[in-house]
């Protein structure tokens, strides 16, 4: 037995889109952790998560205590396509959810943007399966999207000094060494 998901959450980020952009492609690659406690990514292969055919393992911690006894969502998340800095659509081909998800940056003047994400899965395995028959799932989906926003709008508010607002600039930032071996090839 499987369960179908079509969740779709927005947040709002009190910066401009191009550093939302960045920081959630940092996020992705694993150099930051402001998604921190909700979920967390692990690189895994040479190509950078911020590039098409870049993948990360998932491991999500459900704020549900019901649903932190009953199974940890694990599933491996691959980067379709990205359009900088408007979206990126990645698939989940393998773990705990199947299927597709899309985010969609919007700005909102100069200083704010809208961030939508779409998770279009189906649950795999019988552990998923069997906790959507006692949890809400989506809900908790969007409690940890969510969460997320929150993460990211204070992490923002306390590494990108005032200065900089309306370019990308990170305070302490760390080198990307995958992205320089890239750089270097072209």
């Amino acid at each position: 037995m499987a369960f179908e998901y079509n969740v779709t959450d927005e947040g709002i980020i009190h910066f401009p889109r191009e550093i939302v952009w960045e920081a959630f492609m940092d996020e992705l690659d694993g150099a930051r952790n402001w998604w921190l406690p909700f979920w967390e990514a692990d690189p895994v292969g040479e190509v950078p998560v911020s590039r098409p055919g870049g993948e990360f393992k998932a491991t999500v911690h459900p704020p549900s205590r019901l649903l932190q006894l009953l199974f940890t969502p694990r599933f491996t998340v691959r980067m379709l396509e990205l359009e900088a800095p408007k979206r990126f659509r990645v698939e989940f081909p393998e773990g705990h959810f199947r299927g597709i998800g899309t985010f969609d940056f919007m700005s909102l003047g100069e200083c704010e943007t809208r961030v939508r994400f779409n998770w279009n899965v189906t649950t795999h395995g019988i552990r998923p399966a069997f906790a959507a028959m006692f949890v809400n799932l989506g809900s908790i989906h969007s409690k940890i999207v969510q969460g997320g926003y929150r993460g990211l709008n204070e992490w923002l508010e306390s590494n990108v000094p005032a200065s900089h607002a309306g370019r990308p600039h990170f305070v302490n930032r760390p080198q990307r060494q995958s992205l320089a071996r890239d750089e270097e090839q072209n």
